[in-house]
This record gives structure tokens, sequence and C-alpha cells, in this order.
């Protein structure tokens, strides 16, 4: 499956996790990071997110995008099936 995540209109954490539930369609929503971590790492289906606009969320949320954008690293590199693609 492929997923486009577009952080073009993301201006703080609730708006992340939003958009990551709204697109991701998780069994569970996510409302932090080792959430997100759990339900990525679950998956067993191929999974290719497309990251967008990631600059956008960086400039409003801060570091923690980073913190987001190392979780995505570490899920990718756990999960054969997991596919991280940033635009």
């Amino acid at each position: 499956m492929k997923f486009v995540l577009d952080f073009s209109q993301v201006n703080d954490k609730k708006e992340l996790f939003e958009l990551i539930n709204n697109t991701l369609k998780f069994e569970e929503k996510c409302t932090n990071l080792d959430a997100l971590y759990d339900e990525l790492t679950s998956i067993v289906d191929d999974y290719t997110i497309i990251i967008k606009n990631i600059d956008n969320a960086l400039i409003k949320i801060g570091n923690y995008i980073n913190i987001f954008s190392q979780v995505l690293t570490d899920c990718e590199i756990e999960c054969e099936n997991i596919h991280i693609l940033y635009e």
C-alpha cells in the first residue's frame, strides 16, 4: 500500500497525529510517537509512506519533527515491509 503524508497544513502535534491517523488508518489511533512506532512495526503488508513538505512542519513544530523522522527511520530499519520516501 502507498500513502502520502503531506505536511503543508500541519501546524502542531495535534494536527500531525490527525494527519497520520486519517491517512494511515491504523487499528488504534496514534497520539504519540511510541504508539506510531508500535503500529508501524506491527504491519505485515508492504507500506510505502511518502512524506511531502516536511520542512513546513519543521518550521512550525521544530525538533519534534526530527524525532518523528527518526521513528520512521527506525521502523524502516526494523521492518523490511516499511518504506519511507521524502519528497
